[in-house]
């Protein structure tokens, strides 16, 4: 009932979708509803690549990126052909390396690239390892600590803007980012592991747009980069396989990367089981 008043009052609202009722912050809704139009222009081509069809882009990545495996190269493609691109995917799977050829096809046109995080971190890994500036978005879109510099009456100026680690995007900075954007003029590049934790703030963008798969979106599930056995077997867990212990490490007294106790059907025994491991 308290809630009905909410809703009544426009404090919160309360959106039907899929036989269940979504309530939330109104500003939040209004945020995506913008979000959602956006996103529909994502398959529409690239205006930088418009005039190029399918086999005039294969070659210009084969000579531009030779090294990419077949589900990278569909990522790169991808953010060639069209407005709004998702490449996503868990570590080692080549998504920097992805980057990294999409930047050198885009600046061998000579065409503007610029590079975005929604972390310094993140921003800084992303600059050292594809050897160009990066920065936050927060910086990229001028933020003083009261306002953003860009918005609808000052735009992006750039011609591809990538963005890394967008599981930490949450509404609110991606619906400020894309009213930055001018999608007549600037192709975006989604990049980040739908499977990492959600953004602190609302929404769940990126793995909503996976399972949606409202953006061309590639999921790179070949790990081409060492990683570790424990990162092995958490991608394992993912395409539904269920490993054996792992081997003991090669240290004394070092407990094993991971073990597989399926003996327990309480949630107290599990606990106790853990803790003596």
């Amino acid at each position: 009932r308290e809630v009905n008043k909410l809703i009544d009052k426009g404090v919160l609202a309360c959106t039907p979708y899929c036989e269940h009722f979504l309530i939330g912050l109104p500003e939040i809704r209004a945020m995506e509803g913008e979000l959602a139009g956006w996103f529909r222009q994502g398959k529409d081509l690239n205006p930088h690549f418009a005039k190029e069809d399918e086999k005039d882009l294969a070659p210009l990545v084969t000579r531009g990126a030779p090294g990419l495996n077949g589900k990278q190269r569909e990522g790169v493609l991808a953010a060639l052909r069209h407005k709004i691109s998702l490449i996503t995917g868990g570590a080692g799977a080549g998504k920097t390396y992805s980057i990294s050829a999409i930047t050198a096809i885009c600046l061998e046109q000579n065409l503007r690239v610029e590079m975005a995080a929604p972390t310094g971190k993140a921003a800084r890994r992303i600059e050292q390892l594809v050897g160009r500036k990066a920065s936050t978005i927060h910086r990229l879109l001028g933020f003083n600590g009261k306002i953003f510099a860009l918005g609808p009456d000052k735009i992006l100026n750039t011609d591809v803007l990538i963005i890394d680690e967008t599981s930490m995007l949450d509404v609110r900075l991606a619906w400020r980012l894309f009213r930055a954007i001018d999608l007549n003029h600037t192709a975006v590049v989604l990049v980040g592991d739908h499977n990492q934790l959600p953004p602190v703030g609302a929404g769940n963008l990126l793995r909503d747009l996976v399972r949606t798969q409202a953006l061309p979106t590639v999921i790179l599930d070949h790990i081409v980069r060492q990683a570790g056995v424990l990162k092995e077997n958490c991608m394992a867990i993912l395409k539904g396989e269920v490993r054996h212990t792992s081997k003991p490490s090669e240290i004394p007294q070092t407990p094993r990367a991971w073990y597989l106790v399926d003996k327990y059907t309480d949630p107290v025994d599990v606990r106790g089981s853990l803790q003596r491991m």
